[in-house]
């Protein structure tokens, strides 16, 4: 981690994002599975931001984004359904005027 902090401090890397560092190692070989193991690095002091879901359940922003998008999804709906019916009424009053 010291070496991380090291080059991250001079300009050289960009591996510390926030005080954690990401790390992933894979294992191969014969008669082996394969087997990788990820996790984080943190520095010492190092605390996880607070989410801001339970400020948007709280505050009721989420119930309304979405019902917001449940609205959204219907009226697409409604107006592809209204669309397609207008345009198979004018196809079959098209069709009694040449007929």
């Amino acid at each position: 981690m010291s070496l991380l902090q090291n080059e991250d401090a001079l300009g050289t890397s960009r591996y510390i994002v926030g005080g954690r560092a990401f790390f992933e190692a894979s294992i191969h070989g014969d008669g082996v599975t394969s087997f990788t193991f990820r996790g984080f690095f943190d520095e010492k002091g190092y605390t996880e931001p607070k989410s801001t879901l339970n400020e948007l359940k709280s505050s009721g922003w989420l119930y309304v984004i979405i019902v917001a998008c449940i609205l959204v999804v219907i009226g697409a709906i409604v107006l592809y359904c209204w669309c397609k019916s207008k345009k198979e009424k004018e196809r079959q009053a098209k069709k009694q005027k040449n007929e």
